[in-house]
């Protein structure tokens, strides 16, 4: 969800759009809550024709990503991964998807380009990836530590994962990760509260959906917008 600030810029915005494009926009809006809501409570084939619909609409990198979403959480991988692939992935939030569903699909080499850059291209260091990811960054870490396990690149694959646990000491896989290689990270040291995250901040800025508490305000407004739009028209 946006931050109380980005919430006050989206509203000075929409004061300057004209009647019809605050209208829609708020449509859109209404629809990326009935998406979301939809994925909470797993009614995977509703967010499904709902993103669909919004996404032939508006097609725009944040509605690409709320589709590949729904079709990866809905068990459909092929999809996501023809989707983002088709489209071309230029958010970090696309390019981690896509880099997911490379895990799932068993494209081990192209997940590892996506996040890392490959010798053709450019190899990211991992304080690359984290600057470029930011937030996501201790997830990204970790998906790559994943996929260099899988490509036999055990070395590599640990210092991903100690990375991400250094960013995001929540992550229990990264740590379990560790333990199957051989290592013997110190609990003690990873898991302190000191070292968390700051969960509250980063899910503000991570949910590409609008604060419901004010939306609503907006929403009230909407039936008026109609009204007014064909009077005019």
């Amino acid at each position: 969800m946006p931050t109380k600030m980005q919430y006050f810029l989206l509203n000075v915005s929409m004061q300057k759009l004209e009647p019809k494009k605050h209208f829609f926009f708020l449509l859109r809006v209404t629809f990326d809550l009935a998406i979301w809501h939809c994925l909470t409570y797993y009614a995977y084939q509703d967010a499904i024709f709902l993103a669909e619909r919004l996404h032939a609409e508006v097609g725009t990198e944040e509605t690409l990503f709320l589709l590949a979403t729904c079709y990866f959480r809905s068990g459909k991988p092929n999809r996501a991964y023809t989707l983002l692939t088709d489209k071309g992935c230029r958010t970090p939030h696309c390019k981690y998807l896509l880099a997911r569903c490379c895990l799932q699909l068993k494209k081990y080499a192209e997940g590892e380009t996506i996040l890392a850059g490959s010798v053709l291209t450019k190899q990211h260091t991992l304080e690359e990836i984290s600057a470029e990811y930011g937030e996501l960054s201790c997830f990204v870490l970790s998906l790559l530590g994943k996929i260099l396990s899988k490509c036999e690149r055990q070395p590599k694959a640990s210092e991903c994962y100690k990375h991400s646990l250094k960013l995001n000491p929540c992550l229990w896989s990264s740590f379990e990760a560790l333990c199957h290689l051989g290592h013997k990270p110190d609990a003690d040291k990873i898991f302190q509260v000191s070292n968390m995250p700051n969960l509250s901040t980063n899910q503000h800025n991570s949910c590409p959906i609008i604060d419901t508490e004010n939306l609503s305000i907006s929403q009230q407004n909407l039936s008026s917008d109609v009204i007014s739009i064909h009077q005019s028209t």
